[in-house]
């Protein structure tokens, strides 16, 4: 059985423990030197706070996928709520499965609840998975290009 729904990080953590070493894996940047290290404490901060939210799509009880948003007003628009995508990851062995569509409503029926006006979403461009023809469905449209350049020693 297929299920989405938003629920608390902080009581998914330990399941999500498993499955970040493999997302991390497929789609990080600079892995020989920016070891995956994740600050469980901030989610944890920020979704207390209502700053930020886990959605997860589970197959059969276990999650086999979820998408993180942070929730904020926007820098130069303070009356404009945004949301960010910070992850978003299903886990190879499903993705045959169409769980990107029940995860991606959930996530826009929570935003839609926060009354957020804006929703930024994407994906890595060396690893698209996907996430183009998804959006593209969704009917994003494209906002802006993000490079990254490792300029640490």
């Amino acid at each position: 059985m297929i299920t989405a729904q938003v629920e608390s990080f902080e009581r998914c953590a330990r399941e999500l423990v498993e499955l970040f070493p493999t997302h991390w894996e497929e789609l990080a940047l600079f892995k020989d030197r920016m070891p995956l290290a994740p600050q469980y404490d901030e989610y944890i901060r920020r979704e207390r706070e209502g700053k930020l939210f886990l959605a997860t799509v589970r197959w059969n009880a276990k999650i086999v996928g979820y998408y993180t948003a942070q929730i904020a007003p926007g820098f130069h628009y303070r009356n404009t709520l945004t949301g960010h995508q910070d992850m978003i990851y299903i886990l190879p062995e499903v993705r045959d499965k169409g769980l990107s569509l029940p995860l991606m409503k959930c996530v826009e029926r929570e935003l839609k609840r926060r009354n957020v006006d804006i929703w930024y979403s994407g994906y890595k461009a060396h690893n698209p998975l996907g996430m183009d023809r998804l959006l593209t469905s969704f009917k994003f449209i494209p906002a802006d290009i993000y490079m990254a350049k490792w300029i640490g020693k």
